[in-house]
């Protein structure tokens, strides 16, 4: 293997779930974009790096990583090149390793082949490493799971006892490729490039995203993704007398997509020109919506589901991104994610003649990552002001003002790092806000799955205003979350899913006098699967009756709920967990 191969690909996996790989004897690749490498020539077979090539979110992660990137790579990212970073995180992931593992093959297979599984190159080295024969058969050094274990082999015995960690990336990948010692700088010079691709493919959701099952509450309404992908919903009455006063669940169907939801789509609800309003995205992408109507007769008063398009995308959002909803200088606003993962918006206006009263949508760019997300991220909106993930794993924001005059009134994307974890989150993290003490404050999981927050306050000089992030732990699974978990905050307090799968929560008091002012994590079990919830489930809050109430997904799919109670004297004012099943898909949503 030689260092004299131009770069190649960096690392990462971008959708989380590895496919098999295909076996060498598969036809050619084209990758219309190939690069010029000085051995690794572009008249050289390229081999398939994932059974089925690359996948749509290959396709929109290349589009994402494109602009971010500064050397061999920026603008030659491809949905092949993606599908075989995809293949070399991943394997680095399913040993046990860590990212900048995953950072170390990167800057090695951009050096080596440009990102190509290719059956040629210089003297007899062939694959996304360029290894010799040396290291295996030509089958075993072109398939990427066993080529990336082959360098990940040597890299320890090198560098035992993890001493690869603090070891610069570029030493580390000549010392593994030992290329002559006047190439050893190419590897450096591709590590921060690399440590993009890999923090980006390390927390992408599967090639093929998953079912998320959240209960979105409204009022004493509910609303979620039915077993069968149809949007569902039911209320709370006190003259309903059985079911615990829930009515069956009911199917929202009919007009665009028959209003079924695409995998990973949730449900937001708002209230627009006196009506209650739901958005979701369709199965190609597309944001839809739909409301309530007393004046409409059929479909229990909802109208037809219907398309929200034109614009940045046409509309369409990511894979597996949610539609957030609020109120800015008087109008309804919508954000997601485009499927270039830059964050999109719209509004509503009765002064906008066509498209629904839809402005076209837009794109919210500049500043922190150009306004590009982290794969299967979730814009919120707190007021005038946005928080999501960027592409390099950090807590961003930017927020809307009526003086600045560029860019749409936003002011540029910014990061709030420093303190726990330097601001990262875990992949598929969401950050959540709410208000405490007078004080804006934000919660998400850090890469440890622990929660952290930070809180604004106009005293603090530095960072923007923004405390450093710092954890809330001690308690039930000393505040640990379950992978892929949502922390909710109900005022003062928050609910999340804990490592053990049960719902937990925590609250905030002056009296409190250590911790933050954070009481101890406690679990709220007994009851319908004792509290255990569904993979991927997210825990909702609202108040029906006077009472705090929660929902969330039992392993099973059905609802459940719980709620707080002063006159319940066990399970800390807890209600025990109850499913609200009956009527559409017996009340199962998807897992």
């Amino acid at each position: 293997m030689r260092a004299t191969s131009t770069m190649v690909a960096v690392a990462a996996a971008l959708s989380g779930v590895l496919l098999a790989i295909s076996p060498v004897s598969a036809a050619p690749v084209d990758d219309s974009s190939e690069l010029s490498a000085q051995n690794v020539n572009s008249s050289l077979n390229t081999l398939p790096c994932v059974t089925g090539g690359p996948s749509q979110q290959d396709e929109q992660n290349a589009a994402a990583l494109n602009p971010q990137l500064t050397n061999t790579m920026r603008g030659n990212m491809t949905a092949y090149r993606a599908s075989c970073a995809r293949a070399v995180v991943q394997a680095v992931k399913d040993r046990g390793l860590n990212q900048r593992a995953a950072a170390i093959a990167m800057s090695t297979v951009i050096v080596e082949s440009t990102i190509r599984n290719v059956d040629g190159g210089d003297l007899d080295s062939v694959g996304l490493f360029q290894q010799r024969d040396s290291w295996g058969s030509f089958a075993d050094r072109t398939n990427p799971v066993k080529a990336t274990n082959k360098f990940l082999d040597v890299m320890q015995q090198f560098y035992p006892n993890g001493s690869w960690n603090t070891a610069p990336i570029g030493d580390v990948a000549a010392d593994v490729q030992r290329p002559r010692e006047d190439l050893r700088f190419k590897y450096g010079v591709e590590a921060n490039d690399a440590v993009k691709i890999a923090n980006l493919l390390w927390g992408a959701p599967p090639a093929t995203a998953g079912m998320r099952s959240v209960v979105t509450a409204g009022g004493t309404q509910l609303f979620g993704i039915g077993a069968d992908g149809h949007v569902m919903s039911t209320f709370w009455s006190p003259n309903i007398t059985d079911n615990g006063g829930w009515h069956a669940w009911f199917a929202i169907p009919t007009g665009y997509a028959d209003g079924t939801a695409a995998p990973g789509a949730t449900v937001s609800v708002t209230t627009l020109n006196g009506q209650t309003q739901l958005f979701t995205t369709a199965p190609d992408g597309r944001v839809i919506s739909t409301f309530w109507s007393s004046s409409i007769p059929t479909n229990g008063g909802w109208r037809e589901w219907f398309a929200i398009p034109t614009g940045y995308a046409d509309g369409r959002v990511a894979s597996g991104s949610a539609v957030s909803v609020t109120m800015i200088n008087g109008q309804v606003q919508l954000f997601a994610t485009a499927p270039d993962r830059h964050v999109i918006s719209t509004f509503w206006s009765g002064s906008i003649a066509t498209n629904g009263g839809w402005h076209e949508w837009f794109s919210i760019p500049t500043g922190h990552a150009d306004g590009v997300t982290a794969p299967g991220s979730t814009v919120t909106a707190g007021g005038t002001q946005l928080f999501t993930t960027g592409a390099d794993g950090r807590v961003m924001s930017t927020f809307w003002s009526p003086n600045i005059t560029t860019n749409g009134g936003w002011h540029a994307w910014f990061a709030i790092p420093t303190g726990y974890a330097d601001g990262m989150t875990a992949p598929g993290s969401t950050v959540s806000v709410t208000t405490i003490n007078g004080q804006a404050q934000l919660f998400t999981t850090a890469p440890d799955r622990r929660v952290m927050s930070t809180f604004w306050s106009a005293s603090i000089p530095t960072n923007g205003g923004w405390h450093e992030w710092f954890t809330i732990p001690t308690g039930h699974a000393d505040g640990v979350t379950a992978p892929g978990s949502t922390v909710t905050a109900g005022g003062t307090q928050l609910f999340t899913t804990g490592a053990d799968g049960r719902v937990m929560s925590t609250f905030w008091t002056p009296t409190t006098t250590d911790n933050g002012g954070w009481h101890a994590w406690f679990a709220i079990p007994t009851g319908y699967a004792d509290g255990v919830t569904g993979r991927g489930a997210a825990v909702s809050v609202t108040t029906i009756n006077g009472q705090a109430q929660l929902f969330t997904a039992a392993p099973d799919g059905h609802v459940m709920s719980t709620f707080w109670s002063a006159s319940i004297t066990t399970n800390g004012g807890w209600h025990s967990w109850f499913a609200i099943p009956t009527g559409h898909a017996d009340g199962r949503v998807r897992l």
